[in-house]
């Protein structure tokens, strides 16, 4: 699964992940 992700849609992945960190804190 995360071979099939481009960088391109890691780098919304981690970004939907910071936010959804900061929201927990």
């Amino acid at each position: 699964l995360i071979g099939h992700l481009s960088e391109r849609d890691w780098k919304e992945v981690r970004a939907c992940l910071k936010v959804a960190l900061a929201d927990l804190e």
